[in-house]
Formats: C-alpha cells, structure tokens, sequence
C-alpha cells in the first residue's frame, strides 16, 4: 500500500469493499502533500495559530489548541460532545485545510473540564464545491429539506442531473439512512453501524458506475477517526444539537 504510515491505521478502519473503488495513488498523493509541508515546525506551528485564531471566535467552541504534544486521556461527554461539535466546524472553513484525524490520542481534557486540541499532521483541502455539498446535506437532513438534501447530493458529484430518477431516489433514500437516527434523538457512534452503512454506500458507487471523488474519500476517513474516539467513549451523544450549534448550521 502507498499511504503515508500516518494514514495507513485509518484507511484500513474503512469497509474493505473502499479498495475497490478508491483511487489508492490520487488518495496517497493529496495526503502525502499536506503531510510533508506540515513536519516544517514553522509551518506546522503557523497552521496551528491559525487553528486558534478561528477558534478563538467562537464562542461557542471551548477548545484551546496546542502544537506541543499532550497526554492524552478519556474525555468526558461535555469533551466528547466538543470533538463532535469540532468536526462539524472544520468543515464550514472553506479557505482552510481539516485537520480530519479526530482519534482521542490528539486531545486532553483537564480537570475543569476543559478541552485542549493538538491537530494531528493529517490535514486535506477539501475542495469548496464539495463542502458546498456537504453544508446542503447536513442541513439537509437536520432541517428537514429534502430539496436541499438532495442538492446536496448533486454538489457533492454523488449523483448527478443526467441520472435516472432511480438512481437519485436510491441515493436520497441511501444517504437518509445513513444519517439514521441522529435528527430525532441522541446516538452512539458504533463502528461496526458506520462500516456497514458506508460499505452500502460504496456498493452504490460501484453498481452504478460512478467514480468516487478523493474529496468523498477523505470525509469517509475523517468519520471514521470521529467514530473511533466516539465509539471508544461511549457516550450517547446529540448530534443534531453539536450541527446546530456550528457554523455549518448558518445559512
């Protein structure tokens, strides 16, 4: 396998039907890049600062970023629901790279609960477009537009207008379930749920002929690191509540 070691552990925690369809080299590559740029201390540490400074205003984000290592420890679901929160975030910096490895060795959480981030080395520039896409499917979902959904669907080049009304539905139908119960009550993030429920989403991408974006790819990897810690904490959390309190919420 190509990938950077930092990123092999995660991209084997995927469904293993995601070798058949990602693009191995493409995914390396785009990972390898931002990997190099961010072991230049100087680069590194600015990357950091700059992490802050958005978090900073954000009121409703309690997180202090460090670029000196931490000791890790089991977080608390007031941490945990500040990871979750943390996710959604990254994900409405457009002019910036996410930091997509969320797994519990980057955080530390003192004794007033209070949480402190290291961003891991891994980081990807998602396209805009694609977290366009992204924005329209979560709010999608929690607002419950499915006008905006399926949008988002299209934006995120999961499908597009020249597919058959078929495919769309079963996209829409698929992507819903995937989300599963998360906008009507709290959820535990179980791996085992999230690998099967991606496995049939990369089944969709197969049968039907399409290619999977590298951008879709990462996001897949980014979850996966979400559901490691989570799942490893398990706390039933809101996550409806941890979207809504984000930006990615704002319209």
């Amino acid at each position: 396998m190509l990938l950077p070691k930092e990123l092999k552990e995660l991209f084997k925690s995927l469904p293993k039907i995601s070798r058949e369809i990602i693009d191995i080299s493409a995914f390396s590559k785009a990972g390898m890049r931002t990997l190099l740029q961010s072991r230049d201390r100087s680069f590194y540490n600015s990357t950091v600062q700059n992490i802050d400074g958005r978090i900073s205003k954000n009121n409703s984000l309690e997180i202090s970023v460090r670029a000196e290592a931490l000791e890790p420890n089991k977080l608390s679901q007031q941490g945990a629901e500040m990871v979750l929160r943390l996710y959604f975030e990254q994900l409405s910096w457009l002019d910036a790279p996410v930091h997509f490895d969320l797994r519990g060795n980057y955080f530390f959480e003192d004794e007033q609960k209070h949480l402190f981030w290291r961003p891991s080395s891994l980081s990807y520039s998602f396209a805009k477009d694609f977290l366009a896409g992204v924005k329209e499917l979560y709010q999608g979902f929690y607002l419950e537009n499915d006008a905006q959904f399926r949008a988002g669907l299209i934006k995120t080049k999961i499908i597009s207008d020249a597919d058959s009304a078929t495919i769309k539905q079963e996209a829409f139908d698929l992507f819903q379930s995937h989300f599963a119960t998360a906008r009507s009550a709290p959820m535990r993030f179980e791996l085992p749920v999230f690998r099967h429920s991606f496995s049939e989403i990369f089944m969709f991408f197969i049968n039907n002929k399409k290619r999977l974006q590298i951008d879709f790819a990462y996001l897949g990897v980014c979850l996966t690191s979400l559901y490691l810690h989570l799942g490893h904490l398990n706390y039933e959390l809101d996550v409806k509540q941890a979207f809504l309190d984000s930006s990615l919420a704002k319209v």
